[in-house]
């Protein structure tokens, strides 16, 4: 079985389940984690080992989490389209899972 830590405020759909399954293998235990993201390495302790972490993140975040994760995790990122319904509301509408080999953010920020 491949654990999963899964950091997004709403749960994975049946789609992002289907396409993570084709990566990781039909035997998958996801958790959900739904907390303010303060740092990388917050994300890779309550991943807590997980074989693959799944996360929505600022980039700078992600090159933190992919700086602290262990070798063998594996760091992916939904692709997801943003779409329209009848009522015109917005949704997304899942993709794909892009799989983060590597992150580098340098910046210079410019205060007010």
């Amino acid at each position: 079985m491949k654990n999963v830590c899964w950091f997004s405020r709403h749960p994975m759909d049946e789609t992002q389940l289907s396409s993570l399954k084709a990566i990781a293998g039909d035997d998958v235990s996801v958790q959900q984690v739904n907390m303010t993201v303060q740092s990388g390495q917050a994300v890779v302790d309550a991943a807590n080992g997980a074989d693959f972490i799944c996360a929505v993140l600022p980039v700078a975040l992600l090159a933190e989490v992919m700086s602290a994760k262990a070798d063998n995790q594996r760091v992916l990122i939904p692709v997801n389209a943003r779409e329209r319904n009848e009522d015109g509301e917005f949704y997304f509408r899942h993709l794909a899972w892009d799989e983060v080999k590597e992150c580098r953010y340098v910046a210079y920020r410019h205060m007010a």
